[in-house]
């Protein structure tokens, strides 16, 4: 489902899985085995996958996100950028007024280093020992206790609607 074009200055075009953006091509057949085995093992549980990959867990919705680590470098000019500057260079010598020709300064080159975000305050990263293939049990808990605080704001915004409703009721 990965697409060939990977502009990180556009929108993922309608109906592309989650991971559009966040995946280099090379590492995405061992997203799809971690998630795989995820989703096998939450099944088991008793929970299941919807249809935006997001999971239900005791009856939660629960949200997660994978995302791969990019490493910063100065950005090489390609051969097209390289003509643009030296046609704007001649035209500046010409003309009093020439278009600089913008290019980004940084290049983000995947890592391969994956990192796993289920609950706000917490994440787990590739190691150099152990890569999150190992630390599915961990990825289960966070899950779990995401699924139990999205339990808890859930019956706080139910009570706080019933009180709101009281309130107006008490009001008329």
């Amino acid at each position: 489902f990965a697409p060939r074009n990977r502009d990180s200055y556009r929108k993922p075009p309608e109906g592309e899985p989650p991971l559009w953006d966040n995946i280099s091509e090379d590492i995405l057949p061992r997203v799809y085995l971690i998630l795989d085995a995820l989703f096998r093992t939450v099944e088991a549980l008793g929970g299941s996958v919807n249809q935006n990959l997001s999971l239900q867990i005791r009856g939660e919705n629960v949200f997660y996100s994978i995302t791969e680590g990019k490493t910063k470098t100065a950005h090489a000019l390609t051969k097209d950028e390289q003509k643009q500057w030296e046609k704007y260079e001649k035209e500046k010598k010409l003309y009093r007024y020439a278009y600089e020709p913008k290019f980004r300064k940084y290049d983000y080159i995947p890592s391969g280093k994956l990192t796993f975000t289920a609950r706000r305050d917490s994440y787990l990263r590739d190691t150099d020992h152990i890569g999150l293939e190992g630390r599915l049990g961990e990825i289960l808990l966070d899950l779990y206790i995401e699924s139990e605080n999205v339990r808890i704001e859930r019956e706080k915004r139910e009570a706080a609607q019933r009180k709101a409703e009281e309130e107006e009721k008490r009001q008329k």
